[in-house]
């Protein structure tokens, strides 16, 4: 298991293109956080995991965690170049910050653009309808993720995409047959937006796993689920 990344370093040697963009991302995320952090062991423990991690192809990880990280729209705009410049990370794990759906956009930017791709965890990053949609309609199109988290694992950046949120999951149910596992947990989606998965789960072939636990849902819900899938 790889530690968490918390910190940014903001000055090294030798560097390379990666690097620029990590030099970046630190100075993003001191701007987020309206604040300048210090050189401190954790944050070239840190630097040491992101460098590693960029440079996979010589280490073999394919796995990068920034988890916690408070990374908000102008640390998102640099993560949005690291995810459609890097052709090697297969599984990015975002959750617990405070992306939201500003922040979501930038990033479906660098989606667009991205190929390699298999998993995304967003989990609990403030994402409401909007951001969802944005979501669900920049993954119809992606030639290579299979799995999205959109739950809540902590309750201070909830993800609420509601009933609306589910709209443009029910294209990507329809369309996409190469997803398998979605976790919408704890969402607050209710019968409407159930109906929206229904639809789409009808014309689904590749879906193996979908979280809906811990949502406003009735109580005839597993039989719609089942008849539709």
């Amino acid at each position: 298991m790889y530690p968490s990344c918390i910190l940014l370093i903001s000055s090294f040697d030798n560097s390379k293109p990666e690097d620029e963009l990590i030099k970046l991302l630190f100075d993003a995320k001191c701007d987020d956080l309206q604040k300048t952090l210090s050189k401190s062991n954790k944050e070239r423990r840190f630097f040491h995991l992101c460098k590693y991690a960029l440079h996979s192809r010589k280490c073999n990880l394919s796995t990068v965690l920034f988890i916690q990280n408070k990374f908000n729209f102008k640390s998102c705009k640099i993560l949005c170049r690291i995810i459609a410049s890097n052709t090697y990370i297969a599984y990015l794990n975002l959750s617990n910050n405070e992306i939201n759906d500003e922040g979501l956009s930038y990033l479906c930017s660098g989606l667009k653009v991205n190929s390699t791709l298999v998993s995304i965890d967003l989990s609990s990053n403030q994402i409401l309808e909007n951001g969802a949609n944005n979501l669900f309609h920049t993954l119809l199109y992606h030639p290579s993720i299979t799995s999205i988290d959109l739950s809540n694992k902590i309750h201070n950046f909830k993800n609420i995409i509601g009933n609306n949120g589910c709209i443009e999951l029910k294209r990507l149910l329809k369309e996409n047959y190469i997803f398998s596992i979605i976790n919408l947990a704890e969402n607050e989606i209710g019968g409407q937006g159930l109906g929206y998965i229904c639809e789409g789960l009808r014309f689904n072939k590749g879906l193996i796993s979908l979280d809906l636990s811990r949502n406003n849902l009735p109580l005839n819900a597993i039989y719609y689920l089942r008849i539709h899938k």
